[in-house]
């Protein structure tokens, strides 16, 4: 991705970075999502919210349920 983005974190200034550096904040359509491609995911815990990082080993498609 060739896209720069003004990045400004909370306690630490500003920060210019490519479009390989930051993730989506939403859910992607599926044809973007490229076998190999980085992801976050999110999960909610009672009070709790965990970031996990990981990197698409298939697709979704009808043989895995579109997970």
């Amino acid at each position: 991705n060739a896209n720069k983005y003004k990045v400004k974190f909370d306690n630490k200034g500003k920060s210019l970075l490519s479009g390989n550096h930051v993730a989506y904040d939403y859910h992607p359509a599926a044809d973007r999502l490229m076998v190999g491609s980085r992801v976050v995911a999110k999960y909610k815990d009672g009070n709790s919210v965990w970031l996990y990082a990981g990197i698409v080993a298939e697709t979704p498609n009808n043989k895995n349920k579109t997970r």
